[in-house]
């Protein structure tokens, strides 16, 4: 299996959850209440 190297933004909204973005991919999102919890679900 190929591997492949994406760039994620990551933001805390107002409520101190943790938004992750691709930009390379417009329709992948994830949130989570710690970075960690966040980049799992990507």
């Amino acid at each position: 299996m190929k591997r492949a190297q994406f760039t994620v933004y990551i933001e805390q909204d107002e409520d101190g959850i943790f938004i992750g973005s691709m930009p390379a991919i417009p329709s992948c999102h994830a949130e989570g209440k710690t970075q960690v919890e966040m980049l799992k679900t990507t």
